[in-house]
């Protein structure tokens, strides 16, 4: 990376979470049990560099990290 490039920004997936019953249970109402036990997958943004805007690194120093 040369100093003083910008990163662009992504969503990427930070894990999935259980979603919680927004709306109390009726029984005998089809797909509530589905809707319970569904799991929401939250996004964030992430920095991310074109690898046009990076250096290679020479061999030895490329094997020490």
């Amino acid at each position: 990376m040369t100093r003083g490039e910008s990163a662009l920004y992504i969503f990427a997936p930070s894990g999935a979470r259980k979603a919680e019953a927004s709306a109390p249970s009726s029984a005998g109402a089809p797909g509530n049990a589905q809707a319970a036990e569904a799991e929401s997958v939250r996004f964030i943004m992430v920095p991310v560099f074109d690898v046009a805007q990076t250096k290679e690194l020479p061999a030895e120093q490329a094997a020490a990290a």
